[in-house]
């Protein structure tokens, strides 16, 4: 509940001047594009990850029944 309640705070305040506000806008817009790298990236890892624990999990498993 406290952070639901620290964001309304924040989110109320007075944005400031125009200067301010160009400010922030950049600064929102690095954030944005960040995380997309960031979740482009995480999304190859976890893709390529999930595809060599299946073909590991698929030969040890393979050993294990052919025993």
């Amino acid at each position: 509940m406290c952070p639901f309640v620290a964001v309304q705070r924040v989110q109320a305040q007075p944005r400031g001047n125009v200067r301010m506000g160009v400010i922030a806008d950049a600064i929102q817009e690095g954030a944005v594009a960040f995380l997309r790298a960031e979740y482009t990236w995480l999304a190859y890892f976890v893709a390529i990850a999930a595809l060599l624990l299946g073909v590991v999990m698929r030969v040890s498993t393979a050993r294990i029944i052919s025993i």
